[in-house]
């Protein structure tokens, strides 16, 4: 057969190039299909929440009684009634409380998570602040294991009479 016998084949060297490309290539498809693989399957790959994971069904507000929000000044605490949002439940909050002469954050307030649609009463204590003049209430959740500050969540308040 004399087929083959005038033809002309490929440069090694232009062979060498194709090979390379061709493996490049595929390599790059494989890593592309094996990461979304992984990013979807393996729990291990998610690793250590971040901010905010976990806290988009969050929600929670201050209890209103006869159209005023319950939260009052008496000594060196604050008395507040919050209740719950009834997507998920709230495993503590971190208080941030600005006064006159000082901030002090406060958490670990409550003994047990804040059910779905729950309500609560803290009493929240502070020292050598001054007169409270604002409060900042962000729920924490437990996710995987470890506390996540869900600062999107935040409720603030400056309206801080003193309790009846």
């Amino acid at each position: 057969m004399k087929i083959f016998q005038d033809k002309k084949g490929v440069s090694p060297l232009v062979a060498t190039l194709l090979l390379i490309l061709f493996s490049v290539g595929l390599g790059a498809g494989v890593m592309v299909l094996g990461e979304t693989y992984i990013g979807e399957h393996a729990d291990f790959a998610l690793g250590v929440p971040e901010i905010g994971e976990g806290c988009e069904l969050a929600s929670f507000s201050i209890t209103t009684i006869r159209g005023v929000e319950h939260i009052c000044v008496k000594d060196d605490t604050i008395d507040a009634s919050l209740d719950n949002g009834q997507n998920t439940p709230i495993d503590d909050f971190h208080v941030k409380i600005h006064g006159s002469e000082g901030v002090s954050n406060v958490q670990n307030l409550l003994k047990n998570p804040l059910g779905k649609n729950e309500g609560v009463r803290l009493k929240i204590p502070y020292n050598y602040i001054g007169k409270p003049l604002k409060i900042i209430l962000t729920p924490i959740k437990e996710v995987s294991g470890n506390s996540v500050y869900c600062a999107s969540k935040s409720l603030q308040t400056e309206t801080l009479p003193n309790c009846e």
